[in-house]
C-alpha cells in the first residue's frame, strides 16, 4: 500500500550534501565499469546500454539502502527514484554523445585517425580498403598493405610494405595502432603466424566477420564497424576488484582452516630433512615479473629445471617418494603454500598454471601465443589444469596453452566459479585421463 505523495521543489535535491555524495559514488561506479573510455569502435547504442545498465544498478542499490521496511512505500519515493533514474539516463547519455560528436568532428582523442595495416593483397583486402574509403566513420588511416611474399610494390594505390615476417618492425616503424587481417578461411597457418607476430606489439587486431571466427574456442567481440576484434578485454575494473578480493579472503580463510595441516607438515619436514620447510621456486608471473612460488620441501635435492623438476609437477616418478611425502606429492598438497603467493598478490586462485622462466624459454618457439599467459596472474588451479593433468607430450602442451588462451580471452567471474567447483570435485574424484579426450598420455 502506497502512502500519500509529497512533492518537493527540485532545488532541494541539489542543495544538500547528499547530492555531492551521490555524485562521488556515481563517478566511482562509472570508473569501476570503465565508462570513461569512449572507444571509437564501440557503437553508440552499446555505449548507451552500458551506461543505462550501470545507472539502473545504482538506482536499485540506492532504493534498497533508503527504503524503510517498517513503513509503507510512499508515492513520492517511487516518483523521486524514477525521476532520478530518467534524468541520469537522459543527461549522462546525452552528454557523452555530445562529447563523442565533438571528438569525432575534431578527430581527437579516441576518434583520431588510426594508423592501420591491411594484411592480404587480395580481393578481400581490396574490398576492405574500398569500404574504408567510402565510409568516413571508419577512421582507419591505411598506411599500406602486407602480403605473404611481398612481390608487389603497390596494391590499390597503397604501398606494399613487406611480408609477414616484417610485421613487428613495420608496426614500430610506422607506429601502427590497428591491423586488419583479410585472409581467406583456408589460410589458417598464415593467420596463426600473423597473430603470433602481432599480438605482442600493443596493437588492435581485427578481421571481417566470416573469417577465422573460431580461434582456440575464443569468443570474439563484434565492434560497431562490423569487424571482429581479437584478444579483446573481457572483464572491467569492478570484476577484477572482486576477483582480487575473493582471492584475498578465500586464501586467508584456507590458510586459517588448514593451519593444523601446515603445522603438522612443517614439523614432519623439518625433522626429516633438517632444512627449510619451504622451497621458493622462481616463477614467471604477470607481465613477466618473476617471483618465488612457495611449496613444501619433499626431497633433499634442490629444485633444478634440468635435473630436479619434481616441484613443478614434471619430475621423477612419485614411486621415489615414500610415506607422507608420497601422499603430499600425489595429492598435490605440497603446493598448498602457494596460498601465501595468492595472499601476496603474486598468484590468483584461478589462472594459467605457474611455470618457470626456463619453461617459457624452452617452448616459446614451438608453442604459439605462449606469452599471452603472462598477461594475468598464474593460478593454483585453472581451466587447463582441470582439463589436462601435467602430461608432457608436445600435443598436450599445445592443448593446455590453447585452454589458457581461451580462459584469458573469456575471463569472467562465473567461469572462475565453474573452474573452482570443478577443482573441488576433482579433489574427491579421480580425474579422467587425457586419453579419454583423444590425446595420448605420457605418465609422470
Amino acid at each position: 500500500i502506497l502512502g500519500p505523495t509529497v512533492y518537493r521543489p527540485i532545488a532541494e535535491y541539489f542543495s544538500t550534501p547528499v547530492f555531492l555524495l551521490l555524485s562521488l559514488v556515481w563517478i566511482f561506479l562509472f570508473f569501476l565499469n570503465d565508462l570513461y573510455r569512449l572507444e571509437w569502435d564501440v557503437s553508440r547504442f552499446d555505449k548507451i546500454m552500458r551506461v543505462t545498465k550501470v545507472i539502473t544498478f545504482g538506482i536499485i542499490v540506492i532504493s534498497i539502502l533508503t527504503t524503510d521496511f517498517q513503513r509503507s512505500l510512499s508515492g513520492s519515493q517511487i516518483f523521486s527514484l524514477l525521476l532520478y533514474w530518467f534524468s541520469l539516463v537522459i543527461l549522462i547519455n546525452s552528454g557523452r554523445l555530445i562529447i563523442i560528436e565533438i571528438e569525432k568532428r575534431l578527430k581527437i582523442f579516441e576518434y583520431s585517425p588510426k594508423k592501420t595495416l591491411i594484411i592480404g593483397c587480395n580481393d578481400f583486402g581490396k574490398g576492405i580498403l574500398q569500404d574504408i574509403r567510402n565510409n568516413p566513420h571508419l577512421i582507419f588511416d591505411v598506411v599500406g598493405f602486407v602480403s605473404r611474399k611481398s612481390k608487389e610494390r603497390e596494391f590499390e594505390g597503397k604501398p606494399v610494405l613487406g611480408n609477414y615476417s616484417d610485421l613487428p618492425a613495420l608496426i614500430h616503424q610506422h607506429k601502427i595502432e590497428e591491423i586488419l587481417i583479410t585472409l581467406p578461411e583456408s589460410a589458417t597457418e598464415d593467420f596463426m603466424k600473423i597473430l603470433s607476430l602481432c599480438e605482442a606489439q600493443q596493437v588492435k587486431i581485427k578481421m571481417p566477420p566470416g573469417s577465422h571466427e573460431v580461434f582456440v574456442g575464443q569468443q570474439h567481440k563484434l565492434v560497431s564497424h562490423a569487424y571482429l576484434q581479437i584478444f579483446s578485454e573481457s572483464m572491467v575494473l569492478w570484476q577484477w576488484v572482486i576477483k582480487r578480493l575473493f582471492d584475498i579472503f578465500a586464501s586467508l580463510a584456507a590458510l586459517i582452516i588448514l593451519s593444523p595441516f601446515y603445522l603438522i607438515t612443517a614439523v614432519y619436514i623439518g625433522l626429516k630433512f633438517r632444512k627449510s620447510v619451504f622451497f621458493k621456486i622462481p616463477i614467471l608471473g604477470k607481465n613477466a615479473i618473476p617471483f618465488g612460488m612457495y611449496v613444501f620441501r619433499i626431497t633433499h635435492a634442490p629444485y633444478d629445471y634440468d635435473k630436479n623438476m619434481l616441484y613443478v609437477g614434471t619430475g621423477p616418478s612419485p614411486e621415489r617418494l615414500k610415506g607422507y611425502l608420497n601422499f603430499l606429492y600425489k595429492s598435490r598438497f605440497y603446493k598448498l603454500p602457494q596460498l601465501f603467493n595468492v595472499l601476496l598478490g603474486d598468484m590468483s586462485l584461478i589462472g594459467p598454471r605457474p611455470e618457470p622462466l626456463e619453461w617459457y624459454s624452452q617452448y616459446q618457439s614451438s608453442l604459439r601465443f605462449l606469452h599471452r599467459r603472462l598477461t594475468v596472474r598464474p593460478g593454483i588451479t585453472g581451466l587447463a589444469q582441470v582439463k589436462y593433468h601435467y602430461e608432457l607430450s608436445q600435443k598436450i602442451l599445445q592443448e593446455r596453452v590453447k585452454f589458457d588462451i581461451f580462459y584469458i580471452e573469456n575471463m569472467a567471474l562465473r567461469m572462475d566459479l565453474r573452474v573452482l567447483i570443478r577443482t573441488l570435485l576433482l579433489i574427491f574424484k579421480k580425474p579422467p585421463s587425457a586419453s579419454a579426450n583423444g590425446v595420448p598420455v605420457m605418465k609422470k
